[in-house]
């Protein structure tokens, strides 16, 4: 072998050791805030209450016994963590508009499924059923 050759892809001094981990003396666990995806140690999150945090979970549209269970056993295991006061009222804000879209949309769906005639003829397209009636009227 060649007099002070080095294997390659080592150097010398370094082929035993570990780089030492970033986490190694904390024990703390970080979490991401749910509104604005901060980093926060989760014991200082902030927490929606429990009666919220079941409102917020539940699926915006009805499903099967079994699915909604298991959303409220997912719910239950992952609570939202945030990192201010703040983000919780964007949340809370979010949610709000959320929940009124969600009415007046299922509020659409009744009135197409019952066949609302004064819904169905406002709404209609140029041209439609609908307004050709208004019009032979």
């Amino acid at each position: 072998a060649a007099r002070g050759a080095v294997a390659v892809g080592s150097r010398p001094g370094t082929a035993g050791s570990q780089r030492p981990s970033s986490s190694a003396g904390t024990s703390a666990e970080k979490a991401c805030c749910y509104q604005c995806f901060r980093q926060v140690y989760a014991s200082s999150a902030t927490r929606l209450p429990p009666e919220e945090e079941a409102q917020a979970s539940r699926p915006s549209t009805p499903a099967t016994p079994a699915a909604a269970a298991a959303a409220a056993a997912t719910a239950m295991r992952s609570q939202r963590l945030f990192c201010s006061e703040a983000c919780v009222g964007r949340f809370r804000q979010a949610l709000a508009a959320r929940n009124q879209r969600e009415a007046e949309l299922s509020k659409l769906r009744n009135a197409v499924q019952t066949g609302d005639a004064a819904v169905d003829g406002a709404n209609a397209p140029p041209g439609s059923e609908p307004e050709r009636m208004q019009l032979a009227d």
